[in-house]
């Protein structure tokens, strides 16, 4: 593995190399795209219910604002606790990149794996993040929009289409996630139920406000 690994490294360095040139000069020029047919409507879908606000968050050293919303869910077990979900949409990915607690919460043992969740004929790169370290297992489950294209990392898919979005301009990122806390292992499926079944539908609503998804991955 180690000459495969050595083989491929200046091919690997330069690739991330073009990709860094892309994004600094597409920063400069300052261009979006959004091919999403009505975004507005990204931040009122019906999957939210009621309970929820929207605000907008500009980070240290961030040239735009995040549009981020968060909301809860009723709980997935009588006596339970309630399901919190957030969204996150920003213009420019690049934050994201780095802070990954604004997707979600970090905990000491964090252990994470990507699934695939069943929506329709759609297959969504949903990625699952646990830990039971405290006692109580408290769980993630989030999927990252590129555009309007679920992709399973947010990097590779920048790196992927650097050129094109230096061109047609940087194409905005909308996170989906949900957490929950099972109180003991027999109550995990209900909570790991209620957080598919609302990702499920905040894709289906996505879907409606914005063109079709095609592709896969």
């Amino acid at each position: 593995m180690i000459p495969l690994a050595q083989r491929y490294s200046r091919s690997a360095i330069a690739l991330l190399a073009i990709a860094v040139i892309a994004v600094a000069l597409h920063r400069a020029l300052a261009a979006h795209v959004d091919p999403c047919a009505d975004p507005d409507r990204v931040l009122h879908l019906d999957a939210y219910g009621h309970d929820y606000k929207v605000e907008e968050h500009l980070g240290t050293g961030d040239r735009y604002p995040q549009q981020r919303l968060d909301g809860t869910l009723p709980p997935a077990v009588p006596g339970g606790g309630e399901l919190w979900f957030r969204v996150v949409r920003a213009d420019e990915p690049f934050p994201i990149y780095s802070k990954s607690f604004l997707i979600t919460l970090l905990l000491p043992e964090d252990r994470s794996e990507l699934r695939e969740l069943r929506v329709g004929s759609d297959a969504l790169p949903v990625h699952r993040v646990f830990d039971d370290s405290l006692g109580k297992i408290r769980l993630t489950r989030y999927y990252v929009v590129h555009g309007v294209r679920p992709v399973a990392h947010l990097l590779r898919s920048g790196i992927a289409t650097a050129w094109q979005q230096l061109l047609h301009g940087t194409l905005p990122v909308t996170v989906f996630v949900v957490t929950g806390t099972a109180e003991t292992a027999e109550t995990l499926p209900a909570v790991e139920g209620a957080a598919e079944a609302w990702l499920s539908a905040a894709w289906s609503d996505f879907r409606a406000a914005c063109r079709p998804w095609t592709g896969r991955g």
